[in-house]
């Protein structure tokens, strides 16, 4: 019975290569979205000036907000980099600020939006900044206001 063969193995024909287009497919359909991702082009924002980047901050350390930050570098390509998105650490050194686990100089800084989270129900299509008024504590401020500013300053 070893010796002869099954007939259906006679007759079976191979899909060949039609079997490898799934794979073929989802590979191309990834490279394809890697390429739009490389060529999307961001809006570069105004500059802002010192005392409105320190202002966003010290919002962002005082309430825990999340921060979109903008750099004046351009890529290798002289397109403007994808947004940092984070949390305000504090200053690594006199000007190098850390934004999550990423350490950006400070003057290469470009431009800060506060990222709010509003829940899509509250949002009127009329408001046209809803970062501009952030509720603040009398409380929060006095004691953010004790702790860094002590007065004594090391280099």
């Amino acid at each position: 019975m070893a010796d002869q063969l099954d007939p259906y193995f006679l007759e079976y024909k191979d899909r060949g290569i039609k079997k490898w287009t799934g794979f073929f497919l989802s590979e191309h359909t990834a490279a394809v979205e890697k390429k739009i991702e490389q060529e999307r082009i961001i809006e570069r924002l105004p500059q802002q000036s010192t005392a409105q980047i320190d202002h966003y901050l010290d919002q962002s350390i005082k309430y825990n907000k999340l921060l979109d930050i903008q750099l004046n570098t351009l890529d290798d390509l002289g397109k403007v980099k994808p947004h940092v998105t984070g949390t305000f650490r504090g200053f690594a050194d006199m000007d190098t600020v850390m934004i999550g686990d990423v350490y950006i100089d400070y003057m290469d800084i470009r431009h800060i939006k506060i990222r709010d989270f509003i829940k899509w129900s509250n949002m009127s299509a009329d408001k046209d900044d809803p970062f501009g008024e952030i509720e603040t504590t009398k409380e929060i401020d006095e004691f953010c206001d004790a702790y860094f500013d002590d007065g004594d300053f090391f280099e």
